[in-house]
């Protein structure tokens, strides 16, 4: 999963990334100097989201507001032969809805890309 906050998510056309009046986005819209970055990796062994007070610590950094979240899970559902052939994707909902749901308690939202 990638969180962006919502301030650097901009329309795409044919000509390429624009604001969403199909103008360019100005260039104090993204600052590569100050642009912030949250990578986690987490092996969930295809289990479920555990409560939100148990992994809240990864999505927030005393009080830091980051610009993006990168989100790897592994063996998020059972590696099986059935789940090789047709997955079963309710903990992958259930991941999804837990981080967005942690990510968007914040002022100014994140969206999935």
């Amino acid at each position: 999963f990638v969180f962006f906050r919502i301030r650097f998510v901009f329309q795409s056309n044919s000509m390429g990334c624009c604001g969403s009046n199909g103008a360019e986005p100005p260039p104090s819209s993204i600052n590569a100097d100050t642009f912030s970055t949250c990578i986690i990796t987490w092996n969930v062994n295809a289990k479920a989201p555990p409560e939100e007070e148990a992994i809240e610590e990864l999505f927030h950094h005393d009080g830091i507001s980051l610009d993006c979240y990168v989100v790897c899970l592994q063996e998020i559902v059972d590696l099986n032969a059935k789940n090789l052939i047709k997955s079963n994707e309710t903990n992958i909902r259930l991941w999804d809805e837990k981080i967005a749901h942690l990510l968007n308690s914040s002022a100014v939202p994140y969206v999935k890309l």
